[in-house]
């Protein structure tokens, strides 16, 4: 497990590839166009944190708390797990977007 804490960061365009964020606060930080490809978010905070285009490639999401998070992009059909993901009602439309379901 990782378990760290970091708040109001820029890691745009950074290669996170493959890290482990398990249980991690990465709260209000930027990670526009960063590569999340194979990394582990098992029930991390991301909350108010922009992950708009980042590469969310066989990405573990589970359990973690998107809440606030730009989510412009994520593709949720790319990840490998969602279960108990924490995400706002206003952000369900973007999510469902990426899967190719329209809200109306």
């Amino acid at each position: 497990h990782s378990n760290f804490r970091i708040h109001n960061s820029n890691f745009n365009y950074a290669i996170l590839r493959g890290l482990s964020f398990q249980e991690s606060a990465l709260t209000i930080c930027s990670f526009r166009e960063a590569d999340f490809r194979e990394c582990d978010f098992h029930n991390a905070d991301l909350s108010g944190s922009d992950l708009s285009g980042a590469d969310t490639y066989k990405a573990n999401f589970e359990g973690t708390n998107l809440c606030g998070a730009n989510l412009n992009g994520f593709m949720l059909g790319n990840t490998t797990g969602f279960r108990n993901m924490k995400i706002s009602a206003e952000q369900q439309s973007h999510i469902l977007l990426g899967l190719g379901i329209h809200v109306l």
